[in-house]
C-alpha cells in the first residue's frame, strides 16, 4: 500500500467518524419526531414524495401485495435513475453495453440481500 492510498483511507475514515455523531443525532431527532434545523429543506421534499405515493400510503398498514408493489416501484425508479446517470456520464451509445454489466444486477442483488436470500 502506498502512502497516497493510506492517506485516502485515513481521510475517509476520519470523515466517517466526524459525521457519525451529527448524522446519528439528526436521525434520532427524526425518529423521535422532533423538529430539526433541516426541516425547512427536507419538508418540501417529503411533501412531494407523499403527494406522489398518496398521503394515505403512510398511514395504512402494508400487506404483502402493497409491499411487493412498492418494492418493485422503488427498484424501477432506481434502475431508471442509474440508467440516466450512466447515459449522462458515458453517452447513450455505450449504455447498451453498460446495461449488461452489474449496474442493474446490483439492484437485484441488494434486494435479495435485503430479503435475506
Amino acid at each position: 500500500m502506498t502512502a497516497q492510498i493510506g492517506l485516502q483511507i485515513g481521510l475517509i475514515l476520519l470523515i466517517v467518524v466526524l459525521l457519525s455523531i451529527p448524522v446519528g443525532q439528526y436521525l434520532a431527532d427524526i425518529v423521535m419526531d422532533r423538529k430539526t434545523r433541516l426541516d425547512p429543506v427536507f419538508d418540501p421534499v417529503d411533501g412531494a414524495i407523499y403527494w406522489l405515493i398518496g398521503r394515505d400510503a403512510i398511514r395504512r398498514p402494508m400487506n404483502w401485495k402493497a409491499y411487493t408493489f412498492h418494492m418493485l416501484a422503488t427498484n424501477l425508479f432506481m434502475v431508471l435513475l442509474i440508467y440516466l446517470i450512466l447515459a449522462a456520464v458515458h453517452g447513450s451509445q455505450r449504455i447498451s453495453r453498460l446495461r449488461k454489466k452489474s449496474h442493474v444486477g446490483f439492484v437485484g442483488t441488494a434486494n435479495s440481500a435485503m430479503l435475506g436470500r
